[in-house]
């Protein structure tokens, strides 16, 4: 059974790996493969992280992916419901770092003082994946700007018209 991919005309996909060996790209391999992407993604990994991570036996390189995903109008959407998946846990993780008031406090010699370095880490935790997720899905994210103004209309008398 070749699920969604049997839309695909059965193309076979070479790259080098590591050792100089040919990989053959068939039709289950990269289903597998790009299932096995798909399933990172959505637990939180970059694409980078996923590629780099792996052998080139279980991936493509990322410029390979990057083809399969422009050649294909089904595994685009697949890859960005993914991607979409993946920003809402990034959304998740924001709410909790802000949350997370565990280590605000350090005991001292002097007693209980609040740890200014850990908030100022959560800040720039939490400020790091605003912005990427801003980047990221910038409808859902991004910060949204709004416009104001005042509009003045003058009537112009003694204009002629033709």
């Amino acid at each position: 059974m070749c699920g969604f991919f049997c839309s695909f005309v059965a193309v076979t996909f070479k790259r080098l790996n590591e050792m100089g060996k040919n990989i053959e790209w068939n039709l289950e391999r990269k289903e597998n493969a790009f299932n096995l992407i798909l399933s990172c993604i959505e637990e939180g990994q970059s694409l980078n992280q996923i590629i780099n991570t792996r052998t080139r036996e279980e991936t493509p390189s990322y410029s390979g992916f990057m083809v399969w995903i422009n050649e294909d109008e089904h595994l685009l959407e697949k890859y960005t419901h993914a991607c979409a998946r993946r920003a809402d846990l990034i959304f998740d993780e924001i709410i909790e770092i802000a949350d997370d008031n565990h280590n605000d406090y350090k005991d001292t010699e002097r007693g209980r003082i609040v740890d200014q370095e850990h908030i100022q880490r959560s800040r720039l935790k939490v400020d790091a994946r605003k912005w990427y997720l801003g980047k990221l899905d910038s409808k859902r994210f991004g910060e949204k700007m709004e416009l104001s103004g005042q509009v003045k209309i003058e009537q112009i008398t003694g204009m002629k018209i033709e």
